[in-house]
């Protein structure tokens, strides 16, 4: 036997690769196919020589590592973020999922009135996107607000108020193109004075839809129309405006009539902002007693500021943030009196989560 074996290559091949096959049978392995090339019998470990190949835990008899796959590659977030990803960088500031913050306005006059107030504004608000395909995701957040104003009047006409806003923030964001994203947000909610029953005056049924374009890698054109309660004669206006990447470090943002504001990031974990800011707000509030009121009236507030802001990064999850400037001016209608309010420095301190 040994003789035939030696006078005639292949049929000691076949026998090898018999007692191969016994051999993987009895270890529950499936046979090698006898159409495999040279190749593959390699990937395989197969020579008869090297019995460690019979080992299971060997990468290349595993199936599942045969053709490795990560399927956080193939999510729907995943191809959102590699289509879309360097857009919603470079399109918009950095804005965090959650954040929460306190703020105080020192004492400022009401031109003409005699009066003068005081107030501090507590808030928090959450911001969660969700990739529902590959061009477009589902934005749901809240925000919640609460001022104490403090009035300092030189005639019995007004009392220290408290005022609430309480909002649900619902909409979309889609790409229609690679350079065309559009963002519709929907924000119903309450402003009011929490004084008692809620009645449809508390309501207010914001919303926006401001559409982005990227003209090139460093500058995107937006236009869109707000409802809001910044006007007190118009709550529905277009705005207008752009983001311009001027360099690695510094860019610029404007959204007319919002706000125009330029930033530096010296890097990851700094975010140093400077600008002008337009914001107000209704509110329906219950007169106090003795008052020569309706029945309940609507107050309305609005400050135009100047600003710098400084964001620092903890990491990519934790950030915390001051800002402080001055209310150049504004303007109040508080029912008992009304009129521009006069300039007076602000602060605001807080912290945000992203995820």
């Amino acid at each position: 036997m040994r003789q035939i074996l030696s006078s005639y290559p292949f049929a000691r091949a076949a026998c090898a690769a018999a007692a191969t096959s016994v051999l993987l049978a009895a270890q529950g392995v499936a046979p090698i196919p006898a159409d495999a090339d040279h190749g593959e019998l390699l990937q395989a470990g197969a020579g008869v020589t090297e019995p460690s190949w019979l080992d299971l835990s060997t990468p290349a008899l595993r199936i599942e590592n045969a053709l490795p796959q990560d399927e956080d590659r193939y999510s729907v977030a995943a191809l959102f973020n590699q289509a879309h990803g360097e857009f919603m960088q470079k399109g918009f500031q950095f804005r965090n999922n959650l954040r929460a913050s306190y703020g105080y306005q020192l004492e400022t006059g009401v031109s003409g009135n005699g009066d003068e107030m005081q107030f501090d504004d507590a808030s928090a608000e959450a911001f969660m996107p969700f990739t529902v395909d590959p061009d477009m995701m589902l934005i749901l957040g809240a925000r919640y607000g609460q001022r104490r104003y403090d009035f300092n009047s030189s005639l019995p006409r007004t009392t220290d108020e408290t005022v609430y806003e309480a909002a649900l923030h619902v909409g979309f964001g889609r790409f229609f193109t690679e350079d065309l994203y559009v963002e519709a947000m929907f924000r119903p909610g309450v402003y009011t004075d929490f004084d008692g029953t809620l009645h449809s005056e508390d309501w207010r049924f914001y919303g926006d839809v401001i559409a982005t374009y990227r003209f090139d890698p460093g500058f995107y054109g937006k236009i869109g129309g707000v409802y809001d309660g910044t006007f007190s004669d118009s709550p529905g206006y277009p705005v207008l405006g752009f983001g311009l990447i001027l360099s690695d470090t510094f860019r610029m943002d404007l959204l007319a009539p919002k706000y125009v504001e330029l930033s530096w990031i010296p890097d990851a974990s700094w975010i140093i902002k400077g600008g002008l800011s337009l914001d107000g707000e209704r509110y329906s509030l219950r007169p106090p007693k003795g008052a020569l009121l309706d029945d309940r009236y609507t107050v309305w507030t609005q400050e135009f500021e100047l600003y710098l802001d400084a964001t620092m990064r903890v990491n990519d999850n934790l950030s915390f943030y001051g800002r402080g400037g001055l209310t150049l001016t504004g303007d109040y209608d508080w029912g008992t009196f009304s009129g521009a309010i006069d300039p007076a420095p602000f602060f605001e301190v807080g912290a945000g989560l992203n995820f």
